[in-house]
């Protein structure tokens, strides 16, 4: 049950906030963003317990908040192995990926 927590909590509530400018900050995309997401929380909640996962009656409030920080380690290593230190790697900044949106938009 834990383990449907920790996946659920990177996915929906951390994974969320991240597939905008995620694509403009790396070159993953939105899958990269979900697969960096979806380990990060397993991993790292897995790590915490001890390899094991707590069963339904031994899930609480504190167990949600486990799979936060491997949701950010996921998402942040991912964009530091798509994007290495010292690389010549230009990306998109956000203004730009909106007035593209907008550009496509109103050509139609």
């Amino acid at each position: 049950m834990a383990l449907l927590v920790w996946v659920m909590v990177g996915l929906l509530a951390i994974w969320h906030f991240t597939i905008f400018p995620a694509p403009i900050a790396s070159g993953g995309g939105i899958v990269g963003a979900f697969v960096g997401a979806l380990l990060g929380s397993s991993i790292f909640g897995l790590i915490i317990n001890g390899f094991s996962v707590p069963g339904r009656h031994d899930t609480h409030l504190a167990t949600a908040l486990e799979g936060i920080p491997g949701v950010l380690i996921g998402l942040g290593g991912r964009v530091v192995l798509r994007n290495p230190p010292g690389a010549s790697v230009r990306p998109r900044t956000l203004e730009r990926f909106f007035r593209s949106c907008c550009a496509r938009l109103t050509r139609r």
